[in-house]
């Protein structure tokens, strides 16, 4: 929370500046030189730092910052905590107030880097980015992981954020055909969007007898509160699962 805030009042005096965000227009050097260069100066020690840091990325446009986020390793094969300061903070900066092209840029760099990258860890933190920045642009490349064992969570989560009832969907036509944990997954999903359409399937897993999914379940259907899985959650008040 400290941090993004850190961000937000960098983004701010960023805004105030028109200085900066013309300072890489004569910029000569390579792509990759740019990153390299931009990764030194990380983290920023103070506010204006930070604000100049947060403009380089934006001159690097969607295509280098999926360039620059593509860097990250495999946990094990290097250190990647600058990528991914660059990239949180990036986020972080982009979420704030006016900056709709930051967010558009931040959504094309994310999902780029998303369909190339292969471990699923950093996938995992790029959804997390999402969170911050995801609107119904971000739809396409979170639903085919709705049924990942290991990325369901993290890309259900990413679709609540957005909020929408085209991220509803999403979720819910996930559901019809989920099993094991993305099916866990997208029903607390649905439960936080509290998405009346999802009851009847809902109530089937209420009844399961694998006592995580039936937990999920009922606290899904409680939190969506619709009248029609009264009976449910009343005749299975009393179950060690409630307990």
């Amino acid at each position: 929370m400290i941090r993004n805030k850190y961000f937000i009042l960098a983004a701010a005096l960023l805004l105030l500046n028109p200085a900066m965000q013309v300072k890489a227009q004569g910029d000569q050097r390579t792509q990759s030189t740019r990153i390299a260069d931009l990764l030194t100066q990380l983290p920023a020690n103070d506010a204006k730092l930070l604000a100049a840091n947060m403009n380089d990325i934006l001159q690097l446009g969607d295509v280098g910052l999926a360039a620059l986020i593509m860097g990250l390793k495999a946990p094990g094969a290097g250190n990647n905590a600058l990528i991914e300061y660059a990239a949180g903070g990036f986020a972080a900066f982009a979420s704030s107030g006016k900056q709709e092209n930051a967010r558009k840029m931040s959504v094309a760099a994310f999902t780029n880097a998303i369909g190339n990258l292969q471990d699923k860890q950093n996938k995992s933190f790029l959804f997390s980015q999402l969170d911050l920045v995801a609107k119904n642009d971000a739809i396409a490349i979170l639903t085919p992981y709705l049924t990942d064992q290991d990325l369901a969570d993290p890309a259900a989560r990413a679709l609540v954020k957005i909020q929408s009832a085209e991220a509803d969907q999403a979720l819910l036509t996930a559901l019809a055909s989920s099993t094991g944990q993305p099916r866990l997954a997208v029903i607390n999903a649905l439960g936080d969007r509290k998405v009346k359409g999802a009851v009847a399937e809902i109530s089937k897993s209420a009844a399961d007898q694998d006592s995580q999914l039936k937990k999920m379940s009922l606290l899904a259907l409680a939190r969506i509160g619709d009248l029609s899985s009264e009976t449910v959650l009343w005749m299975l008040r009393n179950s060690p699962v409630c307990i």
